[in-house]
């Protein structure tokens, strides 16, 4: 059994995986106008390590597909 937090995790990586794949670098807007700037998988788990419990599965959650042939889009519910 995992965890929340581990599977919030195993899902980062497996989200962050195929962007980095193909992209270089990943640019999200933060709450406050500012842009973050994730060039690897840990930079990403990093950011995101004291704000997990922010993270739902629900309309509120967050989405991230980057298994399309169109840009990677990043959908989240801004903190």
């Amino acid at each position: 059994m995992l965890s929340d937090n581990e599977l919030k995790y195993k899902i980062i990586n497996l989200s962050f995986e195929k962007v980095f794949e193909i992209s270089d670098s990943f640019i999200i807007c933060n709450d406050n106008g500012k842009f973050q700037r994730f060039s690897n998988i840990e930079d990403v788990i990093l950011y995101y390590q004291d704000k997990l419990h922010l993270l739902k599965g629900h309309k509120r959650g967050f989405e991230c597909r980057a298994n399309q042939t169109n840009p990677i889009a990043f959908y989240c519910h801004v903190f």
